[in-house]
């Protein structure tokens, strides 16, 4: 699984597209990230996996409810996870509220809808790992549910006359909870591992490429009101921490828009009351610039008024707006006017830093409607 740490996966909350945190239930088993993620050609992983199993005769899993009901209107819609069951004893299960996969016992892996009964994935053994991708087409009076084990993503879509399995669910599904279990009894050798779970639109929402490393990412995906502790988003170490006097530091409503950039979530809004800085902090698991190489950032941002200062820092790089144009500054290097980026307006700032460890490392920015970088920093260490 992405964004989690090794541990307990009860109460995390990252990923996207969420209503709530992660809830383990179950009395006597295990249900945590464990170190690493599955891999499968052409398909972008990331992060940890998920792994479940049952020690006390009762299922063991974990449930977590969507931020959006599926099935609920005419179209297409696609899933996608992989799986592995750990031996030929127990069940594994997905459950999309009633649309649910498993491995039961030493059969092949299963599936069923709320009108049908369970069919056999023919040739998806229960003792491998498994790539599954689904699509649902949502008609007037009847779903329909093609499921594909293991496909050639480098081909593209898949064509509805290639799936493994075809079922047609008389009166439709709809569904908002996810929920993965394994039972009964078990033990870290009879258990079920998960990871890469996606649901969309189309296929390529759930099936992405692999793409360049991103390090870190924060959509600010979390319920509207304080941030403090918030551990959202991926590639950090620790959650958020807020320091400072008197303030507001806060999640508020819908999240900024910018041409051609993929957006989600909410945003972040902070200010003091009482004239000490108030600020939100968050470390990251290893050092940006540690080795030779290009590295890039970007943010958007909005100063509100003219009044005090606004500021990110990412170490010894700060950028700040008070009144009049945001400036810019590098570990050795003065606060620089970044041209054309009125405080008053919501710009896009994006930095490249080509670093040199115990050399001379260049900064270069661009902010918007920028054909070509509108500053260039030298820094040394």
């Amino acid at each position: 699984m992405r964004i989690y740490s090794v541990g307990s996966v009860d109460g995390a909350d990252g990923g996207i597209g969420w209503d709530g945190a992660w809830s383990a239930w179950g009395s006597g088993g295990d249900t945590s990230v464990i170190a690493d993620s599955f891999g499968y050609e052409d398909l972008a992983v990331s992060g940890n996996r998920f792994r479940v199993y049952d020690s006390d005769g009762n299922n063991q899993g974990i449930t977590r409810t969507l931020a959006t009901e599926f099935g609920t209107e005419e179209g297409s819609y696609w899933l996608s996870f992989m799986a592995k069951k750990n031996s030929s004893g127990r069940a594994a299960r997905i459950q999309f509220g009633d649309l649910e996969l498993r491995a039961y016992q030493s059969n092949d892996w299963e599936i069923k809808t709320p009108d049908t009964s369970y069919t056999s994935l023919s040739g998806v053994g229960n003792a491998h790992q498994h790539f599954f991708l689904i699509r649902v087409d949502v008609g007037a009076a009847d779903d329909t549910v093609y499921v594909w084990a293991n496909p050639d993503l480098s081909s593209g879509e898949p064509s509805t006359a290639s799936a493994l399995t075809t079922l047609t669910d008389s009166g439709g599904f709809t569904f908002d909870t996810v929920t993965i279990q394994h039972g009964v009894w078990g033990n870290s050798v009879q258990s079920g591992e998960w990871d890469e779970l996606r649901l969309g639109t189309s296929f390529a929402a759930v099936t992405p490429a692999p793409q360049e490393s991103l390090f870190v990412y924060e959509p600010f995906d979390y319920t509207t009101g304080d941030i403090d502790s918030a551990n959202g988003g991926y590639g950090w170490s620790d959650a958020w921490s807020v320091s400072g006097g008197s303030g507001y530091t806060e999640v508020v409503s819908s999240g900024f828009t910018y041409t051609d950039l993929v957006t989600t979530g909410n945003r972040f809004k902070i200010y003091d009351s009482d004239g000490v800085h108030q600020k939100i902090t968050r470390t990251l698991p290893e050092s940006v610039g540690a080795e030779t190489g290009t590295y890039w950032l970007s943010f958007l941002a909005r100063k509100n008024s003219s009044a005090r200062a606004s500021q990110i820092d990412f170490g010894s790089l700060s950028f700040k707006a008070t009144s009049g144009n945001w400036q810019v500054k590098g570990p050795s290097t003065a606060y620089t006017n970044i041209t054309g980026s009125s405080y008053s307006s919501l710009h896009l700032f994006l930095v490249r830093m080509d670093a040199a460890p115990q050399a001379t490392r260049c900064m270069s920015g661009w902010t918007p409607l920028q054909a070509r970088a509108n500053h260039r920093l030298p820094a040394r260490r």
